[in-house]
């Protein structure tokens, strides 16, 4: 059964499935200006928000999502999951704020979790997509 996360807005790990999107919305944003950019900087966009993105915040944020089970609805008894949602930032040139703050917002409810140490950092360590030159 595919559960609507507006219905889980009542469970601990609401802001971080919100994060989840971000972080995924964020990644496609990266993808889609690469497209244009063919510059000197390709490589580390591709190494820093890329594989950052996909192994050091998306992946440990998908396996802990799935380990935590569902409590607020009644007669269901699944875990959550990553909810690979669109997540509407204001402008791209605000993305990666936004992203840093939700991400902020979902792992405040886990400061001890030592499967998402590290997520926080690396998404402040993106390359904001507001310094990669539009294409001629």
């Amino acid at each position: 059964e595919n559960i609507d996360p507006s219905q889980l807005t009542k469970e601990t790990f609401y802001e971080l499935l919100i994060a989840a999107d971000a972080a995924y919305c964020y990644l496609l944003l990266t993808i889609e200006a690469l497209w244009q950019y063919d510059g000197s900087e390709r490589g580390n966009v591709v190494g820093t928000n890329i594989f950052g993105l996909m192994f050091s915040v998306i992946k440990p944020v998908a396996q802990f999502l799935v380990q935590q089970p569902i409590k607020t609805l009644p007669n269901v008894t699944a875990n959550a999951g990553f909810p690979y949602r669109r997540f509407d930032f204001t402008s791209p040139a605000e993305a990666l704020t936004q992203l840093t703050a939700q991400m902020q917002k979902g792992l405040a409810a886990y400061p001890n979790e030592p499967s998402l140490n590290g997520v926080l950092s690396t998404t402040q360590g993106l390359v904001d997509l507001k310094t990669i030159p539009p294409s001629a």
